[in-house]
């Protein structure tokens, strides 16, 4: 999960929290976007901790849930499309 408050990115991980100074573009132009997508304004999550996408909301594997920004839904179902429903 990275959450954007203010000029500061909190990372967080199965090993703990990480805080740096950037905006919410350039951390994601840093990580590249294969494994991440931005869910809101302030929140991106790795696609691979998706458990559930249903009506607007991202349920993450640690039970958070997470509405998904209009502007971002159409990518984030996208993405989650290609890398768990693959035939």
């Amino acid at each position: 999960m990275i959450e954007s408050k203010g000029h500061n990115i909190i990372i967080k991980t199965k090993k703990g929290e990480y805080i740096c100074r950037a905006s919410m573009k350039n951390i994601l132009e840093t990580l590249g976007e294969k494994n991440i997508v931005q869910i809101q304004k302030a929140y991106a999550v790795n696609i691979d901790y998706i458990k559930e996408i249903n009506k607007g909301i991202v349920y993450l594997k640690n039970n958070e849930q997470y509405n998904i920004g209009r502007k971002f839904k159409k990518t984030v179902v996208q993405k989650y499309k290609e890398r768990f429903l693959k035939w």
